[in-house]
């Protein structure tokens, strides 16, 4: 009967790998996550700068995450008007945008840059650029 030898070796180092690919592919997928998110930071309709740099992504298992932390970022992101309405004004009426503040009347501004769906798109647009990134990484090396 023949005797296999080194089985063990193999396996400990086949698992090492595996676990090399992995880290790599979380890698990518954060790497990824980062180019949207810049992409998207492109696309953001912007007044104060604030939901800008309220970007983030973060890693958790097995995704990255990609958002604005903005309390109202999700009503820009679905607002087809972000972006499009231009300088600052009031209305009558129960949707009007003047908003007190300390006893004041202000008018609302609103963006005139970016544009929404500036998270959806980039996911959209770059479907083959995030794919590239992934097979990158989780190459064997």
């Amino acid at each position: 009967m023949n005797k296999v030898t080194g089985l063990e070796t193999i396996l400990k180092n086949l698992n090492v790998e595996i676990h090399k690919i992995e880290r790599r592919t979380q890698a990518g997928l954060v790497e990824a996550a980062e180019r949207i998110k810049g992409i998207s930071q492109k696309k953001v309709p912007v007044v104060t700068g604030n939901l800008k740099n309220s970007a983030f992504v973060v890693w958790q298992k097995p995704a990255a995450i990609i958002g604005y932390s903005a309390v109202y970022a999700l009503s820009v992101h679905e607002n087809p008007r972000a972006g499009k309405v231009h300088g600052s004004f009031t209305f009558a009426g129960s949707f009007s945008p003047v908003h007190y503040k300390r006893g004041k009347q202000h008018k609302k501004t609103f963006s005139t840059v970016g544009e929404w769906k500036f998270l959806e798109n980039p996911l959209k647009e770059n479907k083959k650029l995030i794919l590239s990134i992934r097979k990158r990484n989780a190459r064997i090396k």
